[in-house]
């Protein structure tokens, strides 16, 4: 009997040891209207209340390729202590971060 619980035991460690390794993406959702189009998602955080919504600004902390299906998966968790304030930016692909689009106004990358 004592053979079978250790056996039993030894089964159970081993497959939460399996899935504990396995580590899901923490923020993933989809797009919509990202068809012909190569998206980026990145994950930033603001260092102050002036940074939030400002072009530009922040700690980017993770990034995603949007598939073609719009979904998007970011993976790696930052470490958090207390409550933090992050944003999701979408980027077209191959457009440098610092690339302004001002022709319209409606579809401008930045925030007057």
């Amino acid at each position: 009997m004592r053979q079978y619980f250790s056996t039993f035991l030894i089964l159970i460690l081993s497959f939460l040891g399996l899935i504990s390794c396995e580590s899901p993406a923490y923020i993933s959702g989809q797009l919509e209207g990202t068809e012909g189009e190569e998206f980026l998602v990145y994950l930033i955080q603001p260092k102050d209340l002036s940074e939030l919504g400002a072009s530009y600004f922040g700690l980017v902390i993770d990034s995603a390729v949007v598939r073609a299906d719009g979904r998007f998966e970011l993976a790696n968790r930052p470490h958090i202590e207390l409550p933090e304030l992050f944003e999701l930016v979408v980027q077209k692909r191959g457009k440098a971060p610092n690339y302004l689009e001002v022709d319209n106004a409606l579809a401008s990358n930045y925030m007057p």
